[in-house]
This record gives C-alpha cells, structure tokens and sequence, in this order.
C-alpha cells in the first residue's frame, strides 16, 4: 500500500519520493511544484519535481488525476488490470488507487511531454489518423473475442442485453432531443435530421451480435490523443470509458468525428487497411478487410453517440461548444456518406430472419 495521498496543493516531495521508491529503489525528492491542470476542481495537476540527484529514466514530470466519486473506476481498472496485458500505447502509471466504498481515487501518471494536442475544431490530419488508428489495434487484438474481458470488472458497461439495449437507445434518442433544443439554430437541416435518425437506430445498432468484439476504448476521439511532436508516435488517455464491443467502433469514432469530411471520404479506405494489418500482425486471423470495412461503416453510429454524449453533459455553450459541435457536423456526413443508417437496417433485418428462421425450425 503506498503512503496516503495528500490534497493537492499539499503534495510533498517527500510523498512523491515515497511513491517513486515503492519498487524498491531509493528515489529522493526535495520538492515538487504542483500546477493545476485546467481548473482547480478539475482534479487533475501537473508534478514536476526537484530530484535529490539525477534521474534519467524517470520522468521530468508527472499528472496526478484524483476523484471522489467513481469517475474513474474504469481508467483506474485499465492501468491496474488491462495496460500491462495489452500493446496499445498509454502512459506509464506509477500510482492507482480506489476505495471500493467511496470511489475517491487516485492516478499517477508519467507526463509524455513533450506532446502535440491537435484542436478538435481544425481536425486532424491523415497521417496522424493513421497512427492513432494502428495504435488503438494495440488494445483490440491481444482483446480479440477473449470471454474473460466481458466479465471484466472494470467495464463501464457490458455488451447490453434487450433491455439495456432499450435503455441505451431511449437516452441516445432523448439525448439528441436536448441537442437539437439546445444548439438545433447551428446544425444544418440534414444533419439535424441525421442527428434523430441515428439516435432511433441506437437500439438496434447495438443489439445485434456481430460475432467479433474486444476491449474498446469507448470515447476515441482527438481529444484523447497526445502525438509526439514528429506525429509518428501517440499516447492514448481517457480510459473513463473502457468498455466491450464491436471492435471498429473506436477506428469510426476517430475517423469520423477528427477528419473533416473531404479528407475522411478520400482517406478512410486506407485508414481502415492500416487498422486491419496492425490487426494481422498482432495476431488477429480469420478477419478480413472486406469484412473490417463493413464494420467501419456500420461502427459509424458510434462517431455521432460519443458526441451526443459529450454534448448532452456539456455545461457550457456558446463558443466552447463549438468543437463539439464541430465533430457531430463531421460525424453526421460520414453517417450519410457511408450509408451507415442503411446498413444498420440491412444487419438487423437479417437478423431477425435469423431469429424467426430459429423459432421457426425449434418449434417444427
């Protein structure tokens, strides 16, 4: 057990040094300067400490996250119980604790500065996609159609049954209400109308069994990524929403809420063959690109949920909501461009062929 953790701003050097020298090494610290990270509330603080002495691999600097009411069960389950067994590149976790009953927990991250953050309202480039694309197959193949990870704890949610399903698709429905009463003046008519028909479709979308899932990040948009300067290498944040599915859910949210739509629709087949053969050579088999591509376009719907749920917990509107808003417009084109909403109709009629073919031959 690591020594209690004190309450930003009172985070010694000698509390640092403590948790640094848990693996049995002797690190020293004489100070530290903790800087809030956003604001104060936010729970989050960059370290950087003052080493007795040099300290070359160890980081210059570090980001302690801490919360009090669950908010970061499942990133606390990922670093404890899901990085060391997946490739998927993430910070170095130095410190995770939770307390079962209160949920007040407690990351300690190495800070992978120097880092590019790409502005979610500009976009990201392909060459960067590709990247976080490849990167993201680091946590889908060593997951690949694995049974343990959907009784995995840590999960914010298990693959639903009908009536999670319902559950899920009466708020994706009541949660693009709320958009549209909130922001409807700056949507476009067709993607207001998208907006509405992709929420109906949650439902279905989600219940039909696709034969492949894996662990899924569940939130992969720009906002999660940190690219190394040279935008060859990323760092992947945010496991809030560590969760088991489908896996090209994640790929479609990247592609389809960081890519502005000229770019995507010229970009995303190669996107998706540089996912796939990250895939094969990890390990994955009997997935082919066709079949990847299929999943693509019918993940798509997950680029439009991730931001009705950011947008449906967003307190702040005005210009703050404009990179949001940003990513649903670009999400909604690649709705319409892949023919996402038809496909999802496509998958779940065959579906229920399926299930009256079944009934019908038990029965008989």
């Amino acid at each position: 057990m690591s020594p209690p953790t004190p309450r930003p701003p009172e985070i010694t050097g000698a509390w640092l040094g403590a948790v640094l020298s848990a693996g049995g090494r002797h690190v020293g610290v004489d100070a530290v300067e903790v800087t809030p990270i956003g604001s104060v509330d936010s729970g989050a603080f960059r370290l950087t400490p003052t080493y007795a002495a040099a300290q070359p691999d160890l980081p210059g600097s570090f980001i302690l996250e801490t919360s009090g009411d669950f908010a970061h069960r499942s990133e606390c389950a990922f670093y404890a119980s899901v990085r060391g067994r997946v490739e998927v590149p993430a910070p170095e976790c130095m410190l995770c604790e939770i307390d079962a009953d209160t949920g007040e927990s407690v990351l300690l991250l190495a800070d992978p500065a120097p880092v590019v953050l790409v502005d979610p309202l500009d976009g990201c480039d392909e060459e960067r996609a590709r990247v976080a694309a490849s990167a993201i197959a680091g946590l889908h193949a060593p997951t690949w159609c694995a049974p343990e990870w959907l009784r995995f704890p840590g999960l914010t949610a298990p693959l639903p049954d009908s009536a999670a399903a319902r559950a899920l698709g009466d708020a994706a429905r009541a949660g693009g209400e709320q958009i549209v009463e909130r922001f409807g003046g700056r949507l476009t008519v067709e993607d207001t109308a998208t907006l509405a028909e992709a929420m109906a479709a949650v439902s279905s979308w989600v219940s039909v069994a696709q034969g492949r899932y894996s662990l899924l990040h569940g939130d992969f948009r720009l906002e999660h990524l940190l690219f190394a300067p040279d935008g060859v290498a990323v760092r992947v944040t945010g496991w809030q929403t560590l969760t088991v599915g489908l896996p090209a859910r994640d790929v479609a949210c990247l592609a389809g809420t960081g890519l502005e739509p000229e770019l995507r629709s010229t970009a995303d087949h190669d996107l998706v063959t540089a996912y796939h053969s990250a895939l094969v050579e990890r390990g994955v088999t009997g997935y082919d690109l066709e079949t990847c591509w299929h999943d693509y376009r019918y993940a798509m719907l997950q680029a439009v949920l991730s931001c009705v749920s950011a947008l449906t917990v967003a307190t702040s509107g005005g210009h703050a909501a404009d990179p949001l808003l940003a990513m649903l417009h670009r999400a909604c084109v690649a709705v319409r461009d892949l023919r996402t909403l038809e496909l999802v109709a496509e998958v779940d009629s065959a579906a229920r062929a399926a299930a009256q073919y079944l009934t019908h031959v038990n029965v008989h």
